[in-house]
């Protein structure tokens, strides 16, 4: 078994600023790990990922799952909209940093609100069905 670090622990110390993505690598490197989860919130442009990709290379590590953060659990229909095309569009950065799995953070509503699970569950559903269907419709033969 291999335990793998989670980079969003950094984000108490990390949200105000750019993240530093060597550090974050050396840090679970100095501790024998050569697998950590990457925060696609942290990747803001598309020159982070080779700063990403060169950090793992010198530390020996990879990343083992990309968290993408969609927000398709809301009451506004154009915030899930906007998170439905997120989840679709970001799993391409996973692919440049050969990462094998993406993780739905489909975001979590204010309970306070009188939300119910069955709901959520469904606008999540929605969201995966529509960016499977987004992603198997722009695959060429």
């Amino acid at each position: 078994m291999e335990i793998a670090g989670y980079s969003y622990t950094f984000s108490p110390i990390t949200a105000a600023k750019l993240v530093d993505h060597p550090q974050i690598n050396r840090w679970y490197s100095g501790r024998g790990m050569k697998s950590l989860e990457m925060y696609d919130l942290w990747i803001k442009h598309d020159a982070e990922i080779q700063i990403i990709i060169d950090a793992l290379g010198s530390e020996d590590m990879q990343v083992c799952v990309c968290d993408v953060e969609c927000h398709v659990v809301s009451r506004n229909p154009d915030a899930r909209k906007a998170g439905t095309d997120k989840f679709h569009q970001r799993p391409a950065v996973a692919n440049k940093l050969a990462v094998p799995i993406v993780l739905i953070l489909p975001y979590l509503p204010n309970w306070n609100r009188d939300f119910r699970a069955q709901k959520c569950q469904e606008w999540l559903a929605t969201a995966i069905e529509q960016s499977l269907l987004a992603q198997n419709s722009t695959v060429k033969p």
